[in-house]
């Protein structure tokens, strides 16, 4: 059984001043799991709704017509303090089983927030994977973005792997986004 394990945590909101839990706001975010198999179709659980604190496990399943399952299984945490932190992580696991028509399987989140005062933005992801034979990438990317403004922050990380099973790490730790405070 191929697995892919991802430990991401997202984002991580921490202001040059203490905030006011009132001074962060959570407009809205989505969460998602999905596994997509070449004429096969998909499977996905997720959601959008935002809570504080949030925990949330999804499960999908993609049965092929060799009788091989692929699965994803991802748990997600969301929270937000008074001081103005917020950070997301997502732990998941995704099983190819050998399913040779596996287009996709991805754990993923978006959130769009508005912090009321200037905000210095740090992301750190972590990324293991061990890949079975035939499966050879392995992807990790994040990004920020601001209405109006564009891309502050974009990072995409891709590994590909000879040996057999592929194994290894992908880390990004980036510097806070520039702040005017």
């Amino acid at each position: 059984m191929t697995r892919l394990f991802l430990f991401l945590t997202f984002w991580s909101l921490a202001s040059c001043r203490v905030l006011a839990a009132s001074e962060v706001e959570v407009d809205s975010w989505g969460q998602s799991s999905v596994v997509e198999g070449e004429g096969i179709g998909f499977a996905a659980d997720g959601t959008g709704m935002v809570q504080n604190p949030f925990h949330k496990i999804d499960h999908a399943e993609l049965p092929s017509p060799g009788g091989a399952t692929s699965t994803v299984d991802s748990e997600y945490f969301a929270s937000w303090d008074s001081d103005g932190f917020f950070s997301f992580l997502v732990n998941a696991q995704h099983a190819a089983a050998g399913n040779p028509q596996l287009l996709q399987s991805r754990s993923s989140g978006t959130i769009f927030l508005t912090p009321s005062i200037n905000s210095l933005l740090s992301i750190d992801l972590l990324y293991d994977y061990s890949l079975g034979s035939g499966i050879r990438e392995a992807r990790i990317s994040a990004g920020v973005f601001v209405p109006g403004n564009g891309v502050i922050f974009s990072d995409e990380e891709i590994r590909l792997s000879l040996s057999s099973p592929p194994t290894g790490q992908i880390s990004i730790d980036s510097p806070p986004a520039p702040s005017t405070c």
